[in-house]
């Protein structure tokens, strides 16, 4: 843990100087919103092999065949076995087989205090900011609203556990934090947001919010409709790519929103590839898009209980409801913090 948590010192004590100043000691942690509770911020280190659902890397497939077949819904894969990538001279084309598969890729942390990392047990940066800064101490559950910090982490498992030894199969980078909410402030103003994601304007309506209800019973029922994007499925509106819920009705349901939320904000900052598709483009290398393809993924919960076994409720689509499998797994002892990873579909030309 030294060197991760050295990591992380590194980067917020960069940004002190844009986050702390004399208003803020004055402050004392009061808010707009009332009197700052003195948070708790509860988590727990991931353990790789008891609390990762092993049966979602299922199905595996060879062309559109699938050798491990899955109750769980999956994505479109190429229809031949065998397929063709670029290759470095004398050789200029090589020849492989057309592999699928799912893996555990991204973590995310979703929390109402400022600096805690849930997937990192709950670790909270020192001298920060104080506790519970900006956050009022209110009832954040039915019909309430929901004001979350997230943080992303790059998280390749099957790449760190070497499951994985084609090369031509291993992207990208490996274990990192990727971003993090509080030095973004795109993700703290709704406004400031529309800025990057001027769409969100369209969408801002109630004929558009009601398409969000095909695109919930189709999560529901096997896999969302990748073709409204701009919905998140049983849970709303991903506009605006902020950490401001309106309405939630129940924390797991709110910190699932701002998770999806930041799955879309990543895909717009370049911080997450398309990985998946029956096209020779995606077989050969990750290919980047400002629009996310919410099929493409599956979410399982790590904190505050690890959610590894069901086939409705460990590694569920996005936008599938909360209602299935949020029974028993927050409450005011727990805390409001959350933490989910995020299995990302693969396609690859192997060999």
């Amino acid at each position: 843990m030294t060197p991760l948590i050295s990591r992380l010192a590194a980067i917020l004590a960069a940004s002190l100087a844009l986050f702390l100043s004399p208003a803020h000691a004055q402050e004392g942690g009061s808010s707009a919103l009332g009197e700052v509770s003195e948070a708790i911020c509860s988590g727990r280190m991931i353990n790789p092999i008891t609390d990762v659902c092993w049966d979602c890397m299922f199905p595996i497939t060879v062309g559109s065949i699938p050798v491990v077949p899955s109750s769980r819904p999956d994505t479109e894969n190429p229809s031949s076995p065998l397929c063709t990538c670029p290759a470095p001279p004398p050789l200029f084309l090589r020849v492989g087989l057309s592999i699928g598969w799912w893996e555990p890729s991204r973590l995310a942390d979703v929390t109402m205090q400022p600096y805690c990392f849930p997937n990192l047990g709950g670790f909270v940066m020192p001298g920060v900011l104080p506790r519970g800064h900006g956050r009022a101490e209110r009832d954040q559950g039915v019909g309430e609203e929901g004001v979350w910090e997230a943080h992303w982490y790059i998280y390749p498992l099957f790449s760190m556990l070497e499951l994985i030894t084609d090369a031509a199969c291993v992207r990208g980078p490996q274990w990192d934090i990727a971003w993090l909410s509080e030095l973004d402030p795109f993700w703290h103003d709704d406004g400031l947001s529309m800025i990057m994601n001027p769409e969100a304007a369209a969408f801002a309506n109630p004929v558009a919010l009601l398409a969000c209800s095909a695109d919930c019973v189709a999560a529901t029922a096997g896999k969302p409709i990748d073709e409204l994007f701009w919905c998140s499925g049983c849970q709303g509106n991903v506009y605006p790519l902020t950490q401001n819920i309106p309405v939630q009705t129940g924390q797991p349901m709110g910190s699932v929103l701002a998770a999806n939320r930041l799955l879309y904000h990543n895909y717009r900052l370049g911080l997450t590839p398309r990985a998946a598709g029956s096209d020779a483009a995606v077989l050969c290398q990750d290919q980047y898009a400002p629009v996310w393809r919410k099929s493409q993924w599956r979410v399982q919960t790590t904190v505050p209980v690890p959610v590894t076994r069901g086939s409705l409720r460990a590694c569920i689509p996005v936008g599938r409801s909360t209602m299935v499998w949020q029974s028993l797994k927050w409450g005011p002892v727990i805390g409001e913090d959350f933490g989910y990873l995020y299995w990302g579909k693969r396609n690859c030309c192997a060999g």
